[in-house]
């Protein structure tokens, strides 16, 4: 997989299956510090429980997105609340990487 945060412009996800574009959320932005790893971290942390890439990369949105909008990393609860928002589109199937 490749995971790519463009920060206001949403995330892309590459796999074998195809890429997915994730919208952008709206809050006002607080600190970016930390998003990106907060967005591997919930990518990760879903994956392991599901291995699912599509799942685990909605919830790495939510994640980044929490903790963008937080004034220190995000909780539980606001992944939980913004994780309705995040929609994954997919923008191009049977990625092939050569």
């Amino acid at each position: 997989f490749v995971l790519i945060s463009m920060a206001g412009d949403g995330a892309l996800l590459f796999t074998k299956q195809g890429v997915y574009q994730s919208n952008v959320l709206k809050r006002p932005l607080k600190n970016s510090v930390g998003a990106g790893d907060s967005m591997i971290a919930g990518f990760v942390g879903r994956w392991t429980q599901t291995n699912d890439p599509i799942e685990a990369f909605k919830w790495g949105v939510a994640c980044g997105s929490a903790t963008a909008f937080s004034d220190d990393l995000a909780t539980a609860a606001f992944i939980s609340e913004l994780l309705p928002e995040v929609t994954i589109t997919i923008l191009e199937e049977d990625y092939n990487e050569n």
